[in-house]
């Protein structure tokens, strides 16, 4: 599960798993967007398949609208978001589409509706 938040509204899935410091500065950070490449963006809190993790534990293999790609996983001493295991969740939060939902996913308006 990834939860926006404020200061991390969206997250980058990457081609390979970046460095695995465990320190969780922008510096490691920056290392793995340069050394892995982007191939997509999550902007918005969502449900998303895992395909596995890397050795370090650190990453995970998730695909997110027909696009895979590696993602960290939240740690501990983080305080922003990430992903972390999603035991239960509603079906809305599974839906990948821009859809609006109503009475606890009962209605179900079109990605247009205001």
């Amino acid at each position: 599960r990834f939860q926006a938040t404020p200061i991390t509204p969206i997250v980058a899935l990457h081609k390979k798993p970046g460095s695995s410091g465990s320190s969780g500065n922008h510096h490691s950070a920056a290392v793995a967007a340069s050394s892995g490449g982007v191939t997509g963006l999550l902007r918005r809190s969502a449900v998303v398949p895992s395909h596995g993790t890397d050795a370090s534990g650190d990453w995970i293999l998730v695909s997110v609208g027909g696009r895979s790609g590696w993602a960290r996983k939240k740690q501990p001493s983080q305080h922003f978001s990430g992903f972390t295991l999603a035991e239960t969740f509603a079906a809305t939060e599974g839906w990948m589409g821009n859809h609006a939902f109503w009475c606890r996913g009962k209605c179900m308006l079109g990605s247009d509706a205001p």
